[in-house]
């Protein structure tokens, strides 16, 4: 995970978090099958083709199929952007 550190008035520091929004498509048709957002795209990709990731049995199901015929979903990163933490804030 990318993160950037900067000041946030006095001490206290925020945390900046690269995140991103990520497609799966069919390797066969090119559909957009998945929409999703994660800050580490090759461990999240990997999660998907395992198996390992969600709750959503269509897309279970359809990542079954694909392993099944040796094929893996696209993955393709749309956008970027970053959110901020805050650790802590002393009041």
């Amino acid at each position: 995970m990318q993160t950037q550190v900067g000041q946030f008035s006095g001490n206290q520091e925020k945390i900046k978090s690269m995140r991103y929004i990520y497609l799966l498509k069919d390797p066969i048709s090119k559909e957009v099958k998945y929409i999703g957002e994660t800050s580490n795209p090759d461990q999240r990709y990997n999660q998907h083709c395992w198996g390992l990731a969600g709750n959503c049995d269509a897309k279970k199901e359809w990542l079954i199929g694909l392993k099944a015929i040796g094929l893996r979903p696209l993955f393709e990163i749309v956008d970027t952007f970053f959110t901020i933490l805050f650790p802590f804030l002393q009041i």
